[in-house]
């Protein structure tokens, strides 16, 4: 059952244009950009930015709770490439935020 949940998943986003893919992504970091901006983690431009997250994830993920993207961000946090990807995108500090 899991394994067919997943699939579905992601032949919903292969099945996304490689432009609607893009403009997700660049909306994804336009609002990044806006959240940060607002030096509240506890925004409605953070929380929007959460949501918008959590449907990307949701492309690839079959299931989600608000704990499981904790494991992906310390990841993040211990690879260099990922400072600089966030930094390139949307200026200093944004893999932090």
């Amino acid at each position: 059952m899991e394994r067919l949940k997943w699939v579905k998943r992601i032949k919903k986003m292969l099945n996304m244009s490689q432009e609607r893919f893009k403009a997700f992504e660049e909306a994804i970091f336009i609002q990044l950009k806006k959240a940060m901006d607002t030096n509240n983690t506890s925004s409605i431009e953070a929380k929007k930015l959460a949501t918008m997250y959590k449907e990307w994830l949701s492309y690839t993920w079959t299931t989600y709770s608000a704990k499981a993207p904790i494991g992906l961000v310390t990841m993040y946090l211990e690879d260099s490439r990922f400072f600089a990807y966030y930094d390139n995108r949307v200026g200093r500090g944004g893999l932090n935020f």
